[in-house]
């Protein structure tokens, strides 16, 4: 289901929580957050490494960080190497890879 209007993003307390254990912190999550938004209920947003490290954000061994949007709240982020095996899962969710 669409929303009318695109909304500013905001961090839950969740979100941060699990952003600092996996080390993404306040100013990282900043230049992230700063380019999305989403006109959907829910939302992935998918980032791979090279665009990480483009954005100054954080060295990773992981191919892509995944960032959760519900309504207009960042719900968690998590970090992947099999984006195959995620796409497919969650083959009818709004999915949006960040370049």
């Amino acid at each position: 289901m669409r929303n009318k209007k695109n909304r500013k993003l905001i961090q839950t307390e969740h979100f941060l929580i699990r952003a600092w254990e996996r080390g993404y912190y306040s100013s990282s999550i900043d230049k992230l957050v700063k380019e999305m938004s989403t006109t959907y209920d829910k939302s992935y947003f998918i980032i791979n490494r090279e665009n990480l490290r483009k954005r100054g954000v954080k060295k990773t061994k992981s191919s892509y960080l995944v960032i959760v949007v519900k309504k207009n709240l960042l719900i968690t982020l998590f970090e992947l190497n099999n984006l195959y095996e995620f796409l497919k899962a969650n083959s009818n969710a709004r999915i949006e890879i960040i370049g």
